[in-house]
């Protein structure tokens, strides 16, 4: 999980580091 979510967010950071900022901030909402 971790290992494709760390991909995940590396492409969504090179991609848009905004967008991937709040990707993030979502995922770890849902896992909280």
């Amino acid at each position: 999980m971790h290992f494709y979510y760390k991909i995940i967010g590396q492409s969504l950071h090179y991609f848009n580091p905004y967008m991937s900022w709040i990707f993030s901030s979502c995922v770890l909402g849902m896992i909280k």
